[in-house]
């Protein structure tokens, strides 16, 4: 993760952590223990805020990781077109392994435009609640679909799950690549 993707998670997080408590003291307001006001606030309309900025932030987090994403895909591609154009791809070598990578890359920001997408319809949920500029255009329908939507997408992605897959890098393949041909050698010397 480099230095604005941190930043960004850090303030999101943030957001996370102050999200929770405002959560909390609606309930603990429902209950009767607390006032059910903050600094002329009432603790529902904090939570929806924190909410709101969470998601501002997770939005940029996610149109950012796609397009880094989107970088890195567009330099191994063109990595591959310069240096194995029409060559086959075989195990064991270099070009395996740009190829398994660029794969890898593909499925990552897969997620990433899922979870672009979940956070968009969050984005249309709570500026309906918090009764945001242009929350006036917004049909209880299509807020109702964006919550449905959103769910539907969460249980997609829940379901289908972020694999964390072995980095091969190519002195992995170099490696494996020599202890074959040792192997290689080793039965070749055994049959005489």
């Amino acid at each position: 993760m480099n230095g604005v993707l941190r930043i960004l998670k850090i303030f999101s997080t943030s957001c996370s952590f102050f999200y929770y408590l405002a959560d909390n003291s609606v309930w603990l307001a429902g209950l009767g223990y607390i006032n059910p006001k903050i600094f002329k606030y009432k603790w529902k309309q904090l939570k929806n805020t924190f909410s709101l900025w969470k998601t501002i932030l997770e939005l940029i987090i996610s149109l950012y990781t796609v397009t880094l994403k989107k970088r890195q895909e567009k330099a191994i591609r063109a990595r591959l077109a310069a240096n194995f154009k029409y060559k086959p791809v075989m195990l064991d070598t270099e070009q395996y392994v740009l190829v398994r990578e660029l794969l890898i890359l593909r499925r990552e920001r897969v997620f990433n435009q899922v979870e672009l997408l979940i956070y968009l319809a969050r984005m249309m949920l709570l500026t309906s609640a918090l009764r945001l500029p242009g929350s006036a255009w917004l049909r209880p329908v299509f807020v109702a679909s964006c919550g449905l939507f959103q769910s539907g997408m969460q249980v997609f992605k829940s379901m289908r799950g972020k694999k964390h897959f072995h980095k091969l890098t190519i002195e992995d393949v170099m490696e494996r690549s020599q202890k074959k041909q040792q192997a290689e050698k080793a039965r070749a010397a055994d049959k005489m």
